[in-house]
């Protein structure tokens, strides 16, 4: 099974019965070509396009809508203080441009006034809060106080979440979390060698024997809600734990629910460029589910359900995610410093006014916009990514390098998904044209 990009936005591909199609990525039709002149001499102008190139892009009055009434996430980072030390963590001396940690905490009042800004800018029918530290658990009255406050103002359209170590996690605190309908991200890093390695508490002891006892207990407290509201998250550090993990998650049906793998930032290209590697099209043939370990399946299934279920025609543009600053997260630190993402490095502060907000998302765009907007005319790959613009910052800059690695490794999955795609469509009859 072959393919060739003969356009930017023009892709064509072989299956492995010998059938041959073209993948309009303006449209994003995939058509069954008959004929090898066809397919050899096909091109964008016979699809019905003047250029191969796309031409969308947002608006800066777009952008103020975004940012003004559709704000989704808010994120407070509500204490600065956590009971462990993770190898990787970047708050600590060692990152010269993240803080480190201490024990401050999030004063309530600077939280209520976040939490008011933050509801005046959702749509009303869409917006959740999360806490984030530091571990928020070693806060709760904290959280508590600020869900009263935000249920009050909000009258209850609100809806929270957390991303916890686990290690807090207790049977007192279960009942409110089901309650108030948390969404709760737990951190596990596979099995007990590789997340005791990392995972660390301020005198090197695991914490993974503690965390999987505070998990089974949740899940025997409500398994309702276990599997419903309970994302276990395993970061992935190294390329060589992978085999460790996919072995761990594979033997342990327990966690197989709501799972999701996140290299770390610093060594992201090694790990995504191992996994790519790793797939291949031979074992995806019939069941992509079935025959993929986790990790692969979680890396290549996102992207499968994008193809599956794409928008076509003149709303394919429409199933693009673009994260807006500060209108798909805004990032409240512990002194209210505000950014729009916690992922990354200081970078993109403002105030929290709808004025200083919008103009600091523009002027984000702008520059963004001058370094990436003609690499992402010309790539086929554009309508399912969701690399953000923070995905290519380093050191508080963009680095045209790490985006042309980073979307080099991208291209590669979204063609080996195509193809397992096209496979899949062909076995079952239903690929149409």
């Amino acid at each position: 099974m072959g393919y060739q990009v003969s356009e930017y936005n023009l892709l064509k591909l072989t299956s492995d019965s010998g059938g041959m199609y073209v993948f309009d990525a303006l449209t994003n039709n995939i058509f069954s070509i008959e004929t090898n002149e066809d397919f050899d001499s096909v091109c964008m102008a016979d699809l019905g396009h003047e250029s191969d190139l796309r031409l969308d892009a947002l608006t800066f009055q777009d952008i103020h809508k975004e940012v003004g009434s559709k704000a989704k996430t808010l994120i407070l980072e509500i204490t600065e203080e956590c009971n462990l030390r993770c190898t990787y963590c970047v708050f600590d001396e060692k990152h010269i441009f993240e803080r480190n940690h201490s024990n401050q905490v999030m004063p309530l009042e600077l939280a209520y006034e976040a939490v008011q800004d933050f509801y005046s800018r959702t749509s009303r029918d869409e917006g959740y809060i999360v806490f984030y530290g530091g571990e928020p658990l070693l806060a709760m009255n904290t959280i508590k106080k600020i869900v009263d406050y935000a249920n009050k103002i909000s009258n209850n359209r609100l809806k929270f979440s957390l991303t916890t170590n686990g290690l807090a996690l207790s049977e007192s605190k279960f009942d409110y979390f089901i309650k108030n309908n948390f969404l709760i991200t737990v951190s596990l890093d596979g099995n007990k060698e590789t997340h005791d390695k990392q995972r660390i508490t301020a005198t090197g002891k695991g914490t993974f024997d503690a965390i999987v006892r505070n998990l089974r207990k949740l899940k025997l407290h409500n398994e309702d809600f276990f599997k419903n509201q309970v994302l276990i998250n395993c970061v992935i550090s190294n390329a060589n734990d992978i085999a460790g993990i996919n072995n761990f998650f594979q033997e342990n049906n327990f966690y197989k629910e709501s799972l999701r793998f996140s290299p770390t930032i610093q060594n992201s290209i090694a790990i995504d460029n191992s996994i790519t590697h790793s797939i291949s099209l031979e074992s995806v043939k019939t069941s992509l589910k079935n025959r993929l370990l986790p990790i692969e399946n979680n890396f290549l299934d996102s992207i499968l359900k994008k193809i599956e279920f794409r928008k076509l025609d003149n709303e394919a543009k429409q199933g693009k995610k673009l994260c807006i600053p500060f209108s798909n997260r805004t990032y409240v630190r512990t002194d209210g410093t505000t950014q729009f993402c916690e992922r990354i490095e200081n970078y993109g502060k403002s105030k929290r006014d709808l004025n200083s907000l919008s103009f600091q998302s523009e002027f984000f765009f702008d520059r963004f916009k001058i370094f990436k907007q003609d690499a992402c005319s010309k790539c086929f790959a554009y309508n399912f990514c969701e690399m953000c613009p923070a995905s290519f910052i380093s050191n508080s800059q963009f680095d045209h390098a790490l985006a042309d690695t980073k979307c080099s490794q991208y291209r590669k999955s979204v063609v080996q998904t195509i193809q397992i795609y096209i496979n899949r469509m062909e076995s079952d009859e239903l690929v149409q044209c």
